[in-house]
C-alpha cells in the first residue's frame, strides 16, 4: 500500500472512532473481567439511558409493580405459602460451616405472617398477628419488635409491590449508581445506607435490599414474578434462600399468627 493510501486509511478509521458512542466499562475491584462479563457490561451501557435522566420515586416504585405482573394480578394474591431451604456456606470460618434449614412460611396480604424453619440445632418459630410479633426457640416465648427488620417483612407480603409506604416509613430516591455491574436506582427506606434498595434501571426489578443482599431469580407465579433465590453475604461466605415451592391463596389457620402462649 503507497504511503497517499496508507494516510487515508488512518483518517477513516480516526473518523469512525470519533463518530462511536463512548462506552465505560469499569474494572472490577478483586479480578479482571471476561470476555463475555465485557460484553454484556457493553450491551447494558449501549441500551441504557442517559444517566442526567432520572426519574421521580413514585416512577421507580410503579415501573416495579408493572415489571412484576401489574396491580390487578398483584392485587388478586391474598396469601402465600412458601417451602424454601436457606442454605448457609461459610468455608473460611474455623471450622468451616455449611447448614441447611428448612422452612415453611406463611403470610397474609393484610401483615400477618408464621415461620417454621427447621435447624440442625432445633425448631424455631416466628409469628405475627398484625399486633405483636413474636419468636419460640428453645429458649421459649419470647416478643420481639416487627420492625426490627422491615425488609424481612416486606418479602413476606403477597402484594408487597403495592406496599412499599405501609412497610418502610422512610421511602426517598438517592439517584442512580453502579452496582454488580448493573446500572441501578436507588431508593433509601432509613437511615442506613446498608439497607438501600436497588432497582435495576433496565428491566425495572428490585435486584438489592443492601449491601450483599441480593434479589435473584425471578419467575412468574400465578401472573407475578417473584424471586426464587435471595442471596445474604456473610463475612466468610454467604446464606442462600432458595424457594422450592410457592403457592398463592392457600387457605392459612389464623391462629398460626398468634402468641403460643405466655412470654418468659
Amino acid at each position: 500500500m503507497n504511503r497517499t493510501a496508507m494516510l487515508g486509511l488512518r483518517a477513516a478509521v480516526a473518523t469512525l472512532l470519533l463518530a462511536a458512542p463512548l462506552l465505560i466499562v469499569e474494572r472490577l475491584p478483586a479480578r479482571e473481567m471476561g470476555a463475555a462479563e465485557a460484553a454484556t457490561a457493553i450491551e447494558v451501557a449501549a441500551a441504557d439511558p442517559a444517566p442526567n435522566d432520572l426519574p421521580s420515586l413514585d416512577s421507580v416504585l410503579d415501573r416495579y409493580v408493572e415489571a412484576v405482573g401489574g396491580r390487578d394480578a398483584l392485587g388478586a394474591l391474598d396469601t402465600r405459602v412458601i417451602h424454601a431451604r436457606m442454605v448457609t456456606d461459610l468455608p473460611t470460618r474455623e471450622p468451616p460451616v455449611y447448614e441447611v434449614d428448612t422452612l415453611v412460611i406463611c403470610s397474609e396480604a393484610t401483615g400477618e405472617y408464621f415461620i417454621e424453619q427447621r435447624t440442625p440445632r432445633g425448631v424455631r418459630l416466628e409469628g405475627f398477628d398484625g399486633e405483636h410479633a413474636w419468636l419460640q426457640d428453645a429458649d421459649g416465648i419470647s416478643v420481639v419488635d416487627w420492625r426490627a427488620d422491615r425488609r424481612a417483612v416486606w418479602l413476606r407480603d403477597p402484594q408487597n409491590a403495592l406496599h412499599f409506604r405501609r412497610h418502610f416509613e422512610k421511602l426517598e430516591f438517592v439517584g442512580r449508581e453502579t452496582r454488580e455491574w448493573r446500572p441501578v436506582y436507588v431508593v433509601r427506606i432509613d437511615d442506613q445506607p446498608s439497607h438501600d434498595l436497588t432497582f435495576d434501571v433496565e428491566t425495572g426489578l428490585l435486584n438489592g435490599m443492601g449491601y450483599h443482599h441480593l434479589i435473584e431469580d425471578y419467575r412468574e407465579v400465578d401472573g407475578v414474578l417473584i424471586p426464587f433465590r435471595i442471596v445474604y453475604g456473610r463475612k466468610g461466605g454467604s446464606s442462600t434462600l432458595y424457594v422450592d415451592c410457592l403457592e398463592h391463596n392457600v387457605p392459612i389457620d389464623g391462629s398460626l399468627f398468634t402468641l403460643p402462649g405466655p412470654p418468659n
